[in-house]
């Protein structure tokens, strides 16, 4: 690959984030063959779908064992970074990067995303420390959303008075990035912002989320899942009461009792 091909790969990419993400494979090995360098590509999609990657885990989401050479060549470009919050071994695509190259993975194969999810799911089960099961809860919701509202809304339950700051922090943060990238769909969409929401007035009070449980309850409604409508309206009661607001909150709190 000699300067006028890198030149014509970046002018190809105009500023797209994920096909950039991609060429830094080409800057990086342009002596490589093409099928090297696709492989590389495709590798790098792969390692883009988790938070964070190890060598064993970047196999099982392949199906296939990844060879030392593409792992010292993986880990060495200049979007991917040690990630030792998870241990001597773990990596991951820096997150512009990792968020483009998802997305660009769900507009253009949206069924290989949700593949690559549940195997990523199932990557995050052979651990039960809490960042592996916000891991988990993560993946389930873009590969299966109806087990993945399933999964959340008894992790929510489960760590609704038993799991620490962080952990519920850590959670949030993944379900808002899952919201922004438009990912979420259906209870999946609604459980993400319930838990959202009710993270965010346990930091600011019950009144900063009156709007937005207002609106959740208007999306659950249709959903057939009266869990997720009860624990709206309690929401909403919860803010309405915050904000003087008696007879709106009594009426949340009675309606779905």
């Amino acid at each position: 690959m000699d300067a006028n091909d890198l030149l014509s790969l970046l002018r190809e990419a105009d500023g797209d984030a994920a096909l950039l993400a991609l060429a830094t494979v080409d800057l990086n090995y342009p002596d490589e063959s093409a099928a090297d360098r696709e492989r590389l590509h495709e590798l790098l999609q792969i390692a883009a779908v988790p938070h964070w990657f190890t060598a064993s885990g970047l196999s099982l989401l392949t199906g296939k064992s990844v060879t030392s050479q593409d792992w010292v060549r993986l880990t060495s470009l200049p979007i991917v970074e040690p990630f030792t919050a998870r241990g001597d071994g773990a990596h991951n695509v820096h997150e512009t990067s990792r968020l483009a190259l998802r997305r660009h993975l769900a507009i253009n194969n949206p069924e290989r995303l949700r593949h690559l999810s549940a195997n990523a799911a199932g990557v995050a089960l052979e651990s039960a420390s809490p960042a592996d099961e916000i891991e988990r809860a993560y993946h389930l919701l873009v590969a299966d959303p109806d087990t993945g509202a399933d999964n959340l809304a008894e992790l929510n339950r489960q760590w609704g008075s038993s799991a620490g700051h962080a952990a519920t922090y850590a959670l949030a943060a993944a379900l808002r990035e899952l919201l922004d990238s438009q990912l979420a769909s259906s209870r999946a969409l609604g459980w993400s912002r319930l838990v959202v929401a009710q993270h965010l007035a346990s930091i600011r009070g019950a009144s900063a989320v009156h709007d937005e449980a207002a609106g959740l309850i208007h999306l659950v409604y249709g959903l057939n899942d009266r869990p997720l409508l009860a624990e709206a309206q309690n929401l909403l009661g919860l803010a309405a009461q915050a904000r003087g607001n008696l007879d709106t909150a009594q009426t949340a709190y009675e309606t779905y009792r």
